[in-house]
Parts: C-alpha cells; structure tokens; sequence
C-alpha cells in the first residue's frame, strides 16, 4: 500500500475553479482537492497549462492563489502554492462541516 508522504492534510471537493496566466483569458478548471500547500486540479488540456498560474477560486477573481505545476497527468495536474500560508484551526473545521465553494471562498482567501 503506498505511503502518503503529504505535509498536511487534503480536503477532497468538487467546485469551479479557473486557471488565469498572463495576456490569456482565465480558463475554467475543477478544484478536486486542496492543502496548506497544494491542489489537484481536472483540466481539459494539462499540457495546454503553463508552469507557472494564478489559480482563481471565484467568479470575481478573488480569492486566488499564485501556484506552480508539479505532476500532470491525463486530465489533472498538482500545483503547489507559492507563498502559502498555512490554514487556521478554524478553517480545518470549517472545512469538515461544510461544502465545498463555501470552504474555498473562505479558507483560500489571502
């Protein structure tokens, strides 16, 4: 059975998401897990999506996320944020409780 050697936990969601790197228009994206220091992201086209993107996590571009790639595969990749900070205690809980865009619009705010 493989080992999960993750710093911190991963909270498994299923919300809109949008990938936006400069002079292109944001492209959508699904959220499909999220971590104080990472995401899984379902893409259309991984290798269509730069090394390096802001993740948005809202229709009005806030919150967001400046993150790197570090796997692709058919139709996800896994980022790691860039300049994280890691979640309170309270948006943990948060997170157990609720559902997905209501933790995404509160726990990835920067």
């Amino acid at each position: 059975m493989p080992v999960d050697n993750r710093r911190s936990r991963r909270f498994r969601l299923s919300c809109r998401a949008w990938i936006a790197s400069a002079g292109a228009r944001p492209q959508p994206c699904a959220l499909v897990d999220i971590s104080d220091s990472g995401a899984r992201l379902r893409v259309e086209n991984p290798d269509a999506v730069p090394e390096r993107f802001a993740a948005l996590f809202t229709t009005r571009g806030e919150p967001r996320r400046r993150c790197r790639v570090v796997w692709r595969s058919p139709n996800e990749i896994g980022v790691v944020f860039e300049n994280h900070s890691p979640m309170a205690a309270r948006d943990r809980r948060f997170a157990r409780a609720h559902q997905a865009q209501k933790f995404a619009d509160l726990v990835l705010a920067i």
